[in-house]
């Protein structure tokens, strides 16, 4: 379970912009969210959002111009009535269901953001027998205990600045400082748990078959792999359903060859064969 507790204060007019609304994203096929609480504090008085906020859950399909679907929602709150100085208070917790990479447990944190922070705190609880490695971006290291036949982690920062955004800098930097957590001991144990979403039946579809002998037959192995360029490029097309466990097992080639639509794995099996 992921549990995430936010006390936000807006100082000025785009605070209040910035916070007046509340989204949370999540997996409906992978995950479950539960919203604990989320009011408004304003000195004694408390306005409950939940009763008084404007609720929707939105299916948004941020990738859809890239051909990527992938199911996510998103839970938004539109706040009412937030003003410069009070404090938004909110909690969530979400559950997922690990069934792919073996059930293992892996995630990783921001851990400095574009506004100040004064006080943050970041706990990881696991089983004993199920160790947590962990790599922090500024070598920070965790105050660490034992509970029970629990392990715990945890760090906490005070007075955190403000880490704001550099103009210019490419999307794939990561200019934020994180924790990153994984059960994995190895990239090998990473592979050998992927493997199983990646096999392809031993005995193949008739068409696909009669497909791959096709390509064998093209000529020379140059004409052979322009035969599955030209038929990758021209005959599927390229879309990803990353909804459920879509987002990590490949899709099986005959499935792709009858629809005529998959992702990338397919390419490489066509020119592999």
């Amino acid at each position: 379970d992921e549990y995430l507790r936010l006390v936000l204060r807006p100082s000025n007019a785009s605070g209040v912009s910035a916070q007046s609304q509340i989204s949370i994203d999540f997996d409906p096929a992978r995950e479950s969210l539960v919203l604990h609480e989320i009011v408004i504090r304003r000195g004694a008085q408390i306005l409950d959002q939940a009763v008084l906020g404007r609720i929707s859950v939105l299916r948004r399909e941020q990738q859809l111009a890239d051909n990527i679907l992938d199911g996510r929602l998103t839970l938004n709150v539109l706040l009412h009535d937030l003003r410069v100085g009070d404090v938004v208070d909110y909690s969530y917790t979400k559950t997922r269901r690990p069934d792919e990479w073996g059930g293992r447990f892996w995630t990783a944190d921001v851990t400095q953001y574009r506004v100040p922070v004064r006080d943050m705190r970041l706990r990881v609880t696991a089983p004993t027998v199920r160790p947590i490695r962990w790599k922090s971006s500024e070598d920070m290291a965790p105050a660490s205990r034992e509970v029970g036949a629990e392990r715990v982690l945890e760090w906490r920062w005070r007075n955190r600045a403000a880490l704001p955004d550099e103009d210019g800098q490419p999307d794939w930097y990561a200019d934020y400082p994180t924790l990153e957590f994984s059960e994995f001991p190895s990239w090998a144990s990473v592979a050998t748990a992927a493997l199983p979403m990646y096999r392809v039946p031993d005995t193949l579809d008739p068409a696909l078959a009669d497909l791959v002998t096709g390509f064998r037959q093209a000529g020379t192995p140059s004409q052979q792999a322009l035969a599955v360029l030209r038929f990758v490029q021209d005959e599927v097309r390229y879309t990803g359903i990353a909804i459920g466990e879509g987002a990590f097992r490949a899709t099986d080639p005959a499935t792709v060859l009858a629809r005529r639509y998959g992702e990338r794995f397919y390419q490489l099996w066509f020119q592999e064969q």
